[in-house]
């Protein structure tokens, strides 16, 4: 009988061998009430994907007691294999900030980030290593978290992303967009212009109340920023052991 982790792993791996895109320029959640403009030349990977993408990484962070993470949608470049950087992952982790204000979401984003990074770090050093968060930036301007990261991945070297959260009335919406260091500056540009193009529906963007509340919303969003980074260092460690 298949071990659990074996079927998870076979999954994926008919997951990512299979065609794995879908046309379409602009990414819509009605449930968080959001969309985001993607370049003409990116393209959606499948609910297949993602779905294996899920489970490979929830497998292995609770497996190492971290947290686990929920992606809804992930981008990448028209004509590369898939999950090869780069490419951005969305995760939308849900929390009421209806009572929330931006003093009290910047006391709590210092402890979130580190005990965030250092929770997944430890719970995939198999796979990471070296990693690293600079100091995430509160735009009160745009009303969102920009986070950069980079760490070593096996099997691929060093990696970079920058992690943007929007502050919606329900919770973080996270673009974490990804790609080799040494391309890292090309892509800029691009990954700049999708996280920017984040829009709220009417009534539905953050409002800072003043009320301090402190959220684990943050948290949650950093451990899936890191994860997220590493999914084609999974992809990568399977190939090695094939």
């Amino acid at each position: 009988m298949k071990s659990p982790k074996l079927a998870i792993v076979t999954a994926l791996c008919c997951a990512l061998g299979s065609a794995s895109v879908v046309f379409g320029e602009t990414y819509r959640d009605d449930r968080n009430h959001f969309s985001i403009t993607m370049p003409d030349d990116w393209v959606a990977m499948v609910p297949e994907t993602i779905n294996m993408v899920n489970k490979m990484a929830n497998y292995q962070a609770k497996k190492s007691n971290v947290t686990g993470v929920e992606y809804d949608a992930g981008y990448q470049p028209l004509g590369t294999p898939t999950l090869a950087y780069p490419y951005l992952l969305i995760q939308v982790v849900r929390e009421d900030f209806s009572d929330a204000n931006y003093s009290s979401l910047e006391r709590g984003l210092g402890l979130a980030m580190e005990k965030g990074v250092q929770e997944a770090a430890d719970g995939f050093s198999e796979i990471l290593s070296n990693a690293e968060a600079g100091k995430p930036i509160m735009d009160r301007e745009k009303g969102r978290i920009v986070t950069p990261i980079a760490m070593e991945v096996a099997g691929i070297g060093k990696v970079r992303g920058i992690s943007v959260g929007w502050l919606g009335k329900n919770g973080l919406m996270n673009i974490h967009c990804y790609a080799l260091a040494d391309e890292f500056d090309k892509w800029a540009p691009t990954f700049e212009k999708i996280t920017d193009s984040l829009r709220f529906d009417d009534g539905y963007k953050f409002e800072p109340k003043s009320n301090p509340v402190l959220s684990g919303a943050m948290r949650g969003a950093v451990i899936g920023a890191v994860i997220g980074l590493i999914i084609a260092g999974m992809k990568a460690a399977k190939k090695g052991k094939a």
